[in-house]
């Protein structure tokens, strides 16, 4: 997306013809005397506290080229009150991009006693990432002790990014005192909208000749990170966007209907050109006259991945589909695969889904958990995943993510909203218009764990004879499924291990181990375990009883306490259903001394009257058998923070039957 983003900003500025103007920033600078800042330090949590930040984002024309850019300045100063914090700052990493120009570069410490160490470009630091190949630059602060301050001030100029962009504020640091401003030429306003309680901007009235929106906020609140919740989107920030160009008349210069038609067409318009690359590739999938849709899309899908490399890098030869489908790299493994970017493995899927006569849609949103999308404010930086829609399936396909198959695309990209781009055909011309719609979540039994376990004791070694069997099914096999098949057998060893570890660390337990439903041809599929095992993790003797913990046996669960007052809604990652069964037969001359503590019932009911979470264990006793029923089910992505208790109440008490143990007695 980021290509078609920077195409649309090309033409868009080609018509402003303006000239430049000082910039606004251009001689600011920090206290030339600073003297550290009294903070108040009673709140130990505190690691560090922001003193003051400040952004500005000035549009402006280049001087030389007449072109527009983006002039970024942020200045920061922190101060650091504990170790943990010093490890934190001691180093700035600076931004590197090629289409970046750092204008002014500078950081400083000041010591508790105001003493000052100035660093410049001529201190910067570079280095390699062994991990990665990645070349970083930083300063590197030395002699920063407690209650110092660190302060940086940095000016890069870049390309303007006119059609979205935003930035949050809050965090997990108290800061003091926060400062946002947008400088632009008059005759381009922008819209702007403030995101979770920031004061929304203002104009500055005493600058004539430019527009200058500001807003500022002092004691910012903390906002800390909580489990099952979406935390960024939850910050305190802006988005904004270039509205007008008052020297042309034209307004709502960016919205959802004109991206619609760029992106169309930047994904269709050489589909001619490339049609007899297509079809000969076409070939080369196996299809069969029988396939039905939905076993063509699958197909398609799992061919075009397992043999191509996809790289988010925008290189023109990478996006080309000739180019694709002829291209070759040999990988480690001395697999050969094709190479593209993400832009040009869209247009792949798109070319062969066309070619196929399959109704498809090139969808585009956002991650929820990097931010919501607005379809109110029309801002292009919502677009950020490729997704494809199959009207016909009403099912989703991500094509650029490796290791994605079917409808399992990324968790982020369900329950938000998405902008669809719907083909329509008007004589001889074809075009696209936009549909803004809600992409609803998999229901809960497309997400499935399923636990089955006959247990029985043998009373000669007080251990657990265990016949177990899982059936994973949606999220919970794709993290498993793809990768099975790329694995050497040293690490499938250790990966096979992951299925019975909440049973037994020692290997010698395991009597027999199955897995099925592997590889990625399998997606789709219940990945199936089996195992035959005898432990003694879950018996101890007291006196002449046995103590059997039973809850244990279907496995860790997550505990989930709040300290203070929760913040945040709550958000799933998707909705989910497990079922466990324990069947567990009692040893002659034995009886359960009490059963009643294995029944629960914690759930949720909405004001409809449908029940959106529970979990629920029932029991029986047949003979010599104690036979347990789980019930765990999330039908509902997000609750609101009023809800967070009924939703903690169920996700303890999964946690509570973990605890649970059966004692066993003489009859």
């Amino acid at each position: 997306m980021r290509l078609i983003i920077v195409l649309i900003s090309l033409l868009t500025v080609s018509v402003f013809n303006a000239n430049s103007q000082d910039l606004l920033y251009k001689k600011y600078d920090w206290a030339k005397n600073p003297i550290p800042e009294k903070v108040d330090l009673s709140d130990t949590s505190d690691l560090e506290i922001v003193i003051f930040e400040k952004r500005a984002v000035e549009f402006n024309f280049d001087p030389k080229s007449g072109e527009l850019f983006e002039y970024y300045l942020f200045h920061q100063r922190v101060k650091v009150v504990s170790d943990d914090a010093i490890e934190k700052n001691n180093k700035i990493y600076l931004p590197l991009n090629s289409s970046t120009e750092v204008l002014s570069l500078k950081a400083r410490t000041i010591s508790p006693e105001g003493k000052i160490k100035e660093h410049g470009i001529s201190d910067v630091i570079e280095s390699k990432d062994e991990k990665t190949n990645r070349t970083m630059k930083y300063f590197a602060l030395e002699g920063v002790e407690k209650g110092s301050e660190i302060e940086q001030l940095i000016m890069l100029k870049r390309s303007p990014r006119i059609t979205g962009n935003g930035y949050t504020f809050q965090g997990s640091v108290k800061k003091m005192k926060i400062e946002f401003e947008l400088i632009t030429p008059k005759f381009l306003p922008f819209r702007i909208k403030s995101l979770n309680g920031f004061p929304e901007m203002e104009i500055d009235s005493t600058v004539n000749d430019r527009i200058l929106y500001k807003a500022s906020y002092k004691n910012m609140p903390i906002l800390k990170d909580e489990k099952f919740a979406s935390y960024d989107p939850h910050k305190m920030g802006v988005i904004f966007k270039l509205h007008a160009n008052k020297n042309t008349g034209a307004t709502n210069l960016f919205n959802f209907s004109k991206v619609c038609e760029t992106i169309y067409q930047n994904v269709y318009a050489d589909y001619d050109k490339g049609k007899k690359s297509v079809a000969k590739f076409v070939k080369k999938i196996g299809l069969k006259p029988e396939d039905s849709e939905l076993d063509k899309i699958h197909k398609v899908e799992n061919y075009v991945k397992a043999n191509t490399l996809i790289l988010d890098i925008d290189i023109p030869a990478w996006g080309d589909v000739k180019s694709i489908l002829s291209s070759s790299i040999t990988l480690d493994n001395k697999k050969k695969k094709m190479i593209a970017s993400n832009v040009g493995i869209m247009r792949v899927f798109a070319y062969v889904y066309t070619f196929l006569g399959i109704d498809h849609q090139v969808v585009m949103t956002c991650d929820r958990y990097d931010k919501f999308f607005d379809r109110e404010f029309e801002s292009y930086h919502y677009l950020d995943e490729y997704l494809i829609y199959f009207p016909n399936q009403d099912m989703l396909i991500s094509p650029c993510e490796n290791y994605s198959r079917s409808k399992f695309i990324s968790q982020g990209c369900y329950n938000t909203y998405a902008l669809f781009i719907v083909p329509v055909t008007v004589g001889t011309m074809k075009s696209a218009i936009s549909k803004v719609k809600f992409i609803e979540a998999l229901p809960e039994t497309a997400n499935t764990d399923s636990l089955y376990l006959n247990c029985s004791l043998n009373t000669s070694n007080s251990k657990l004879a265990i016949n177990y069997r899982r059936t994973a099914l949606g999220y919970y096999a794709i993290q498993y499924q793809p990768f099975y098949d790329l694995l050497d057998k040293e690490t499938l060893t250790e990966f096979e291990k992951v299925f019975t570890a909440f049973l037994t660390s020692n290997k010698e337990d395991i009597k027999k181990f199955k897995i099925d439903n592997v590889g990625v041809d399998n997606v789709g599929k219940p990945l199936i375990t089996e195992a035959e095992l005898e432990c003694e993790k879950f018996v101890e003797m007291a006196g002449d009883k046995y103590v059997v913990k039973l809850g244990e046996l279907i496995g860790p669960q997550a505990e989930l306490y709040q300290e203070g007052e929760r913040k945040l809604p709550v958000e799933n990652g998707f909705n989910r259903l497990y079922y466990r069964r324990i069947e567990f037969v009692v040893p002659d001359g034995y009886k359960i001394a009490d059963a009643s503590k294995l029944k629960m019932d914690f759930k949720h009911t909405n004001d409809k009257g449908k029940v959106t979470m529970e979990f629920k264990s029932e029991y029986k006793v047949q003979g010599n058998k104690l036979i347990v029923d789980c019930t765990e089910y999330y039908r509902q992505i997000s609750y609101p923070v009023e809800l967070f208790e009924e939703f903690r109440k169920v996700i303890n008490a999964a946690a509570d039957f973990n605890k649970i143990a059966i004692v066993l007695e003489k009859s």
